[in-house]
């Protein structure tokens, strides 16, 4: 296994190019002092299909990998199925046992029962009709949850279609951000507000907004002023996060850029949070290996160290959600999904250990 000090020594050898390609990315926007080193958490994913023995078990491991938070979802679509039926139960025990595991939550206010999605949404991903009923379940939540919770995401990757249906729109996400973040602080006004939590995309591709294009059009729509810190989820497997990028698609390299555009907006002294990042292991072309996971995770997270506003990692996530290897999406655990530790899970806890936040 690679140690922290090879893969330390791997790093700063990526940012000593001076091409243009190759060209320390970190170069590319002026640093900020960090508030301190970063926090590294945990985000599983989903723990709906989770029996009680194994979310504790889950939780018990993310301490034990030394990570300090734990990202969630508080689904509005599970909660509110049938529109003025809640039921909170799910959350409810899911909470406690984040509060038990003695892991500080970050969570998501996320998606959309059928009754209250835009035409043409076939899921609970599709986009509110209404952000103001949205805004509502938010500070229902709020208030259910504000005694334990006081950072808050508002939503999972709108700049995608996958999450954002029927089509990602930066406006109409901004619309649902003004919304939702007045009523969070009306009921909580210290909590903290993260938007965005964006997935790497393509203007080119259809059904995807580069996060780049999607920030400046937040800006352009009004976001100024409703949020605390931007969210990202800067995936680069099977490449390094610092290799090279000929063709523009690393998102871990748009970092630098990213924050250039919130400080030409005058957030420049708001950070960024990296609330998802990872490497699948298994047989799919796109797969890594345990090793090529610890040094995906390792590169990823001394590299953000470096950036000065980036002081919050999550890691997807803890588990495998499943046992077939060819499934990427079921094979980025830290742990296999019979909770044997992989490589990754020892560099990971070689690092939260480093972590002075």
């Amino acid at each position: 296994m690679r140690g922290i000090t090879v893969v330390a020594i791997i790093v700063m050898l990526a940012f000593t190019s001076i091409s243009d390609v190759t060209r320390p990315w970190h170069l590319d926007a002026p640093r900020t002092v960090a508030k301190c080193l970063n926090d590294i958490g945990i985000s599983p994913g989903s723990f709906d299909a989770e029996s009680g023995d194994d979310l504790h078990r889950d939780l018990a491991e993310s301490r034990n990998v030394g990570a300090t938070r734990l990202r969630f979802d508080i689904d509005w679509s599970s909660i509110e199925a049938v529109r003025g039926v809640y039921d909170w139960s799910h959350v409810d025990d899911v909470v406690k046992a984040i509060v038990d595991a003695q892991l500080t939550p970050l969570a998501v206010l996320s998606y959309t029962p059928d009754w209250a999605r835009v035409p043409g949404a076939t899921d609970s991903h599709g986009a509110p009709a209404d952000p103001r009923q949205f805004a509502k379940f938010a500070a229902d939540a709020v208030e259910r949850y504000g005694s334990i919770i006081q950072t808050w995401e508002i939503w999972n990757e709108p700049n995608i279609d996958m999450f954002w249906s029927p089509t990602p729109n930066a406006k109409a996400y901004v619309d649902l951000v003004r919304a939702t973040s007045a009523a969070i602080r009306d009921k909580q006004p210290n909590a903290t507000i993260l938007v965005g939590a964006l997935s790497s995309g393509a203007d080119a591709n259809y059904g995807e907004i580069d996060p780049e294009t999607f920030v400046s059009e937040m800006y352009a729509a009004g976001a100024s002023g409703t949020f605390d810190a931007l969210s990202v989820h800067p995936y680069t497997f099977p490449a390094l996060p610092t290799d090279p990028d000929p063709d523009g698609t690393n998102t871990f390299r748009k970092l630098p850029r990213l924050h250039a555009i919130m400080a030409s907006n005058g957030d420049g002294e708001k950070n960024i949070w990296i609330t998802e990042f990872g490497a699948p292991t298994g047989t799919d072309p796109s797969a890594v290996t345990q090793v090529g996971q610890a040094e995906n995770l390792s590169t990823g997270i001394l590299a953000a160290r470096s950036l000065g506003y980036v002081p919050v990692i999550f890691i997807y996530s803890i588990r495998d959600s499943g046992t077939d290897a060819r499934d990427l999406y079921q094979n980025f655990g830290l742990l296999t999904h019979s909770f044997a530790r992989k490589r990754a899970f020892q560099e990971v806890k070689i690092l939260t250990a480093s972590t002075d936040c």
